[in-house]
């Protein structure tokens, strides 16, 4: 006989197994609560994933980031965009890949502009100096 579906562990309802997601490490390859129980959970959890996932990436906890983004006035230490105004809502902890600490809150531009130039204050340097050049000849 096929089984076409399982209880789910939060909320006890039997669902189709279309409704539950994958997971490797389970006996039958499915995560024991539903979509629906596990999107709930991640809701009300949603602080306390963050304040994980900062100590495991960073070595911060989510006050320490809260702290850091009121003494950056809630902005992109950089381009000083408020976070209201970027991508997702959120700023991301900028970081030194060799060293691990954390230099400051990055909007996602600004982040992905410095891991592009490799953290190169050369790069950076000759970037401005094209930028100058160029705007030299508008």
């Amino acid at each position: 006989m096929i089984n076409s579906g399982k209880h789910c562990s939060k909320c006890g309802e039997y669902k189709s197994l279309s409704e539950f997601y994958k997971r490797k490490k389970s006996v039958d390859g499915l995560n024991g609560m539903c979509v629906d129980c596990v999107k709930q959970w991640k809701h009300d959890n949603k602080d306390k994933i963050r304040n994980c996932e900062y100590l495991s990436r960073y070595g911060i906890s989510l006050d320490e980031y809260e702290e850091m983004l009121r003494d950056q006035d809630n902005r992109c230490a950089t381009c000083g965009k408020h976070e209201t105004e970027v991508h997702r809502k959120i700023l991301h902890v900028d970081h030194c890949h060799d060293t691990g600490k954390v230099r400051g809150l990055l909007c996602r531009s600004c982040n992905v502009a410095l891991g592009f130039i490799e953290d190169s204050e050369d790069i950076l340097t000759e970037m401005i100096l094209y930028l100058r050049k160029s705007n030299e000849q508008v």
